[in-house]
C-alpha cells in the first residue's frame, strides 16, 4: 500500500502558488499545517484535496478544528443570504489589510503536491499550527477564502468526522475482484418519471447530483439505494450532509423540550409549514414543494439504472452547481411517487437522521 512518503511533497510556498495572507508575528514559527483546497481539472470538474504536513499530530489538528466549530456554534446565528456571516475565522483577510505571501519560514513545511492536471481555484480552509517563543502560548490560525458560511461549517464538520471516524478504521481485507459486465446506466429523469419536484432556479449550471431513494420489490420488501453522477463532488456533498445531520441532531434533541424552544433552520433545509410571503417578497425555497416534473437540467444527468423489479418510492436529492453569477448553488429536493400520501412527511426526523448518517459514513470512506 502506498504511503504519504511515496508521493512528491512540495513546500507550502509552492503548493499555495502566490496566495497571500495577513502578516505573521516575527516570533511565530509555523510548525504544522492542514487544509482543504478546492481544485479544478482541465475539463472543469471540481474536487477537494485534503492535505496535512507529515508528522502533524492528529489530536492537535482535531482539537483546533473542533474549537473553531465550537466558536461557530456559540454564535448560533443564521443570517439571510444578503447579510454578512458574523463569526469570521481569525485569519480572514480584510480588504484594507496588508497582505503578504508565505515567507521562508514555510519552506520546511510540505504538502503532497496536487495530481497532474489539477490547479487550485483559490477556495480553501487552511489551518496553521504556530509555535511561539519560549514562555509564550502556542497558537493556531484558520484562514478561509471564497467560502460562504454554510460551506465553512460543512467542511469543518467533514474534517472533524474524518479525524474521528475515517482515521480510526483499519485497512479492509484484500478482496477478490471478479470481472463482470458493466451495470446498465440511465438518467434521473427515467428513475423519477411522473414525479413532482421543486423548481430549479433559472441560470443554474449543474456539475453533479446525488439521490438516496427508497425502493420496493414486487414481494413487498423495501431497501434504500444511492444513485450519483460521475464525477461527483464528494467533499461538497459530504459537507452538505454533515451540516444537515448536525442540525437534525440539534432539532431531535430539542424536540424533547417545549416545541417552541426548538432551534430554527435556514429556509432551504426546513420542512413543514411556511409563512405566506409579504407582497413583493420572494417566497422561501421549500425543498418539499411539488411544482412539477424534475428539471430537464437534472433529469438528463446520467446515473446507474435501477435493477429490474425495483420500484422507487421516495427520495432525498442534492444537485450541485453554480448560479448565473458563478456562485456555488445547492438544489435540495424531497419527492415521492404520485401515489404517496401527501398528508405524510417525506421522512420523519429520526428516519432522515439515521439515513443521512449512513450515507455520510459511506461517502467519507
Amino acid at each position: 500500500m502506498s504511503t504519504a512518503s511515496d508521493y512528491l511533497r512540495v513546500p507550502l510556498t509552492a503548493f499555495l502558488r502566490g496566495e497571500v495572507f495577513p502578516p505573521f508575528e516575527a516570533e511565530a514559527a509555523p510548525v504544522h499545517a492542514w487544509g482543504l483546497f478546492e481544485a479544478i481539472d482541465a475539463d472543469g470538474a471540481l474536487t477537494w484535496a485534503e492535505r496535512m504536513t507529515e508528522g502533524a499530530e492528529v489530536e492537535s489538528v482535531f482539537a483546533q478544528l473542533s474549537g473553531y466549530l465550537g466558536d461557530l456554534a456559540r454564535h448560533d446565528v443564521w443570517l439571510e443570504d444578503d447579510e454578512d456571516f458574523a463569526p469570521v475565522p481569525e485569519g480572514e483577510l480584510a480588504e484594507d489589510e496588508e497582505q503578504i505571501e508565505l515567507d521562508a519560514r514555510f519552506e520546511a513545511l510540505r504538502f503532497i503536491d496536487l495530481d497532474p492536471g489539477l490547479r487550485l481555484t483559490g477556495r480553501y480552509l487552511f489551518l496553521l499550527l504556530m509555535d511561539h517563543e519560549p514562555g509564550t502560548d502556542s497558537n493556531a490560525v484558520l484562514f478561509d477564502r471564497g467560502l460562504n458560511a454554510y460551506e465553512v461549517e460543512g467542511l469543518l464538520r467533514v474534517a472533524q468526522l474524518r479525524f474521528t471516524e475515517t482515521l480510526s478504521w483499519s485497512d479492509p481485507e484484500p478482496e477478490t475482484i471478479v470481472p463482470a459486465a458493466p451495470p446498465a446506466r440511465g438518467t434521473f429523469g427515467e428513475m423519477f418519471g411522473g414525479w413532482s419536484f421543486p423548481t430549479l432556479e433559472a441560470g443554474v449550471r449543474l456539475t453533479s447530483a446525488w439521490a438516496v431513494t427508497q425502493i420496493e420489490y414486487p414481494d413487498g420488501n423495501a431497501d434504500w439505494v444511492e444513485r450519483r453522477t460521475q464525477p461527483l463532488e464528494d467533499d461538497r456533498l459530504a459537507g452538505i450532509l454533515a451540516w444537515r445531520v448536525a442540525h437534525l441532531e440539534e432539532y431531535s434533541v430539542a424536540s424533547w423540550d417545549d416545541p417552541d424552544e426548538r432551534p430554527g433552520f435556514p429556509s432551504p433545509f426546513r420542512l413543514g409549514e411556511f409563512e405566506e410571503p409579504l407582497e413583493g417578497e420572494e417566497p422561501d425555497y421549500d425543498p418539499t414543494r411539488r411544482d412539477g416534473p424534475l428539471s430537464k437540467r437534472i433529469a438528463r444527468l446520467e446515473c446507474l439504472a435501477l435493477e429490474p423489479g425495483m420500484i422507487p418510492v421516495r427520495t432525498f436529492m442534492v444537485a450541485l452547481g453554480v448560479d448565473a453569477d458563478g456562485d456555488p448553488h445547492t438544489y435540495l429536493a424531497y419527492a415521492a411517487r404520485p401515489a404517496w400520501n401527501e398528508s405524510l412527511d417525506y421522512f420523519s426526523d429520526f428516519e432522515e437522521l439515521g439515513l443521512l448518517r449512513s450515507c455520510l459514513r459511506d461517502l467519507l470512506r
